[in-house]
């Protein structure tokens, strides 16, 4: 069976250097922040939100079609877009699973600070907030068949 991994975690978290310290088990690894930068200026043009979101469900849509395990990496943290993605996997019989990246707010914006383009610290606190109400329950309920929690390093946390 094809999983579809979705990180759920504020900016500066830690999400693209854990999936690119676990590529060989992610499968293919997909960013909304690569698609921005594709398809605008940098990656956090929201303006091409929209298109981007289009571009990687198309890609995630190919690759679960094709049988391959796909890992998401975006920050996930509100249920309606995480409902887009679950849809997707149950469209193709993957396995949702989510991995929630529960990091200190200080060390998320010590990181985000150093970003040669960071993200506005409301939001980056606003987003870390919403991943702290997350619960394992209310994500099981949701439709995820695993879920994960990890510190700010990827090791778990149970």
């Amino acid at each position: 069976m094809t999983t579809l991994r979705l990180l759920i975690a504020a900016p500066a978290s830690g999400k693209t250097a854990l999936c690119q310290k676990n590529v060989a088990r992610f499968g293919e690894v997909y960013s909304l922040d690569v698609a921005r930068a594709q398809l605008g200026r940098h990656a956090h043009d929201h303006t091409v939100s929209d298109a981007a979101v289009a571009a990687v469900h198309t890609e995630i849509d190919e690759t679960l079609a094709d049988g391959l395990d796909v890992t998401l990496d975006a920050t996930s943290t509100v249920a309606e877009h995480r409902a887009r993605w679950l849809g997707l996997a149950a469209q193709h019989g993957a396995r949702p699973v989510a991995l929630v990246l529960r990091v200190d707010l200080a060390l998320i914006l010590q990181r985000n600070a150093a970003r040669a383009r960071p993200v506005p610290a409301d939001v980056v606190e606003r987003m870390w907030h919403e991943v702290q109400h997350l619960t394992i329950p209310a994500l099981r309920a949701e439709g995820f068949t695993e879920v994960t929690e990890l510190d700010g390093f990827g090791r778990p946390l149970r």
